[in-house]
């Protein structure tokens, strides 16, 4: 007979409890950790580069469903940037290059400056430190990432932003542009100096704008336009005086219109035209030639489109080129523009925004026709391109004393809007297309140069440029608007 010794009750429902709390611990330990082996994340040793220089970013970084996390405060500051937590809020506030970016734990979002991009996946707290998806915290500081998933090890490369200049002297003209929520590119330069070039907003479904990016020009194609065609005139080509009827002998009343009223938008033509995908120059000449005038030739001013569709077409048939190869010609190489063009049926970087109750929201296509809104460019070459009008390499000095005289109360001339003050002159033009802003203003005494190429709709770029200019002349205050 053997003797069995059995637990008494307490000992068997002490037994249960302690079973039953280890299963709920392991489940717990099994839904924070994943709910299976493949959702584990890599923790393969992992080489990170930054600036060409191996760092310690204190924690290695791992791989979980295909994204890459990393400790947010010592990459950003291991790429220059200042890092604040906020306990209160669980939210970190990065400061660089002029940006304020955040970033609440367990959320999917970078803020900058109050634009909002999305990460793949929430960020969470290991370890005390905050893990967030690798290249979010990147493309929201705006450097470079590369990453190397060899067998051995993962090898990491980050470069800090090249591309953005915010100078000391610049930091108001920076904080005014986020202070009105201006989306796009922007660039100030002084005495041949860049004080600002940056990126502000998003450029695309996204994606933040950076200053090296392409993007619409809108209205100051004109001011290209013009420059092409006092070229022609240099040439001997035409004349200001020169009638319209001698190279459109059909044109309605061509006899009365001149080269200089194109030029001024005192013609009398009206500015509306269709804009549809694939129509023609010709078919728009074609169709401006249907259009009644608003007002008598050379008596009046108002803004006019059409105008300058009939002087790209003027271009074409004087040069024997494409209205794009004779500026690539006589403007754009003259200049050094190598990324500037005519949109054709691709699309730019910067994408048009329009302001909506649910955000901003991407604009449909933006159709123009050539002479008056379909160029594309960056800021380097519309500095490059100001700097060959500064210099004499594209336009003799007479040429440009009469491009920049007004010849309506106003104060447009060909091309290019004046103003004259207590610091002389300065040229500017602005600009509009759907989802576009945009802006540029030269201060022929200083050689200050402002552009604006904004990619929002509806925003104010004469007031923008003025304030932008008050602040580069160091006064302390950019002017409000009305």
């Amino acid at each position: 007979m053997h003797n069995t010794t059995r637990p008494d009750s307490a000992s068997s429902a002490l037994f249960r409890w302690a079973a039953l709390l280890l299963c709920t611990c392991l489940v717990t330990i099994g839904f924070h950790e994943g709910s299976s082996a493949a959702a584990a994340p890599s923790r393969q040793q992992a080489q990170v580069i930054v600036n060409g220089k191996p760092v310690d970013l204190g924690m290695q970084p791992f791989v979980e469903r295909g994204i890459t996390f990393a400790p947010l405060r010592q990459t950003a500051v291991a790429l220059g940037a200042d890092v604040k937590w906020n306990a209160a809020e669980q939210t970190s506030y990065i400061t660089w290059n002029g940006d304020t970016i955040t970033h609440r734990s367990g959320s999917n979002e970078f803020v900058v400056n109050g634009f909002a991009i999305q990460s793949p996946a929430p960020s969470r707290i290991e370890h005390g430190k905050l893990l967030v998806p690798l290249r979010s915290l990147t493309d929201a500081l705006k450097a470079k990432l590369a990453i190397n998933n060899a067998p051995d090890a993962m090898h990491i490369a980050i470069d800090p932003d090249a591309e953005t200049t915010v100078h000391s002297d610049a930091a108001a003209i920076n904080n005014l542009l986020i202070g009105e929520s201006f989306s796009g590119l922007a660039l100030v330069a002084q005495h041949g100096e860049i004080k600002l070039r940056k990126g502000f907003g998003i450029a695309s479904d996204n994606r933040l704008t950076r200053p090296e990016m392409k993007t619409r020009v809108a209205s100051i194609t004109k001011s290209i336009t013009a420059t092409a065609i006092m070229t022609l005139i240099e040439q001997g080509k035409l004349k200001p005086e020169d009638t319209l009827d001698a190279f459109i002998p059909d044109f309605p009343r061509g006899d009365e219109i001149t080269i200089h009223m194109l030029l001024s938008h005192t013609s009398g033509l009206p500015s509306n035209f269709t804009r549809a995908a694939g129509v023609t120059l010709e078919q728009t000449v074609a169709e401006i030639k249907t259009k009644s005038l608003d007002f008598e030739p050379g008596s009046a001013y108002k803004y006019s489109n059409c105008g300058y569709i009939l002087l790209a077409y003027l271009i074409e048939e004087l040069s024997g080129m494409e209205y794009e190869q004779y500026l690539q010609t006589a403007v754009f190489g003259p200049s050094g523009m190598k990324s500037t063009g005519e949109i054709k049926d691709g699309t730019v970087p910067v994408k048009g925004h329009l302001v909506t109750e649910d955000g901003l929201q991407e604009a449909g296509p933006y159709y123009s026709q050539s002479g008056t809104g379909t160029l594309y460019s960056t800021l380097d070459d519309l500095l490059k391109w100001t700097a060959a009008l500064q210099n004499g390499q594209l336009l003799t000095s007479a040429s440009l004393e009469q491009m920049f005289t007004p010849y309506s109360d106003r104060g447009y001339g060909y091309g290019w809007m004046i103003k004259s003050g207590n610091d002389g002159k300065t040229v500017f033009h602005n600009g509009s297309g759907t989802g576009y802003s945009t802006g540029i203003s030269v201060q022929w005494n200083d050689d200050t140069v402002l552009i604006l190429l904004g990619n929002k709709a509806g925003m104010d770029m004469l007031h923008l440029l003025d304030g932008v200019q008050q602040l580069a002349k160091g006064k302390t205050q950019a002017p409000r608007a009305a």
